[in-house]
């Protein structure tokens, strides 16, 4: 059962194509502009976000950006891709409306989607959901078991870099 759910997970992601293709415009923008590309997380997801600069396919000029300390002053080229889940929210979402007085671009990858208020001139920031919010597998009480979480952003990850390399192919 947690197999059938989780493939279910991941064809959602990928049927996403409007998503993937925003956040990987944004990523290539950083790429080619000569910026840099700051991933971030915390909780369960700061591992998986630290685990993203790791991969082999990541762009070459990413770098960490510790939740919670000072932003750094953003070049126009830069931009933030945030990690996020179930158990960080409240954080994410405060620390998603600092990045965005920054004006600079970002992208949200998790269960939920940060919400900033809008400003004028400002781009959104762009969401790719990983519809997953707690387990997959319901026992016998209700209680759900199974939280791949984590697992449905890696997927989204790896998708977002394949729709990347090919755009900057293009």
């Amino acid at each position: 059962m947690f197999t059938t759910q989780l493939q279910a997970v991941f064809q959602k992601i990928q049927n996403d194509e409007e998503a993937l293709e925003d956040s990987a415009r944004l990523l290539a923008q950083a790429t080619v502009g000569e910026g840099t590309i700051y991933i971030t997380g915390s909780g369960p997801t700061k591992e998986l976000a630290k685990l993203a600069l790791t991969i082999k396919e990541s762009p070459k000029d990413v770098t960490w950006l510790e939740p919670g300390e000072a932003l750094p002053i953003f070049h126009p080229a830069d931009r933030v891709l945030l990690f996020s889940g179930d158990e960080d929210e409240d954080e994410m979402t405060h620390y998603a409306q600092s990045i965005y007085k920054t004006e600079v671009p970002f992208i949200s990858i998790g269960s939920f989607q940060p919400e900033v208020p809008a400003q004028e001139g400002v781009l959104e920031p762009v969401h790719l959901p990983t519809y997953v919010k707690g387990g997959l597998v319901p026992d016998e009480e209700g209680t759900r078991h199974g939280h791949p979480g984590e697992l449905a952003a890696l997927y989204a990850y790896q998708l977002l870099l394949l729709v990347l390399q090919e755009m900057i192919e293009e």
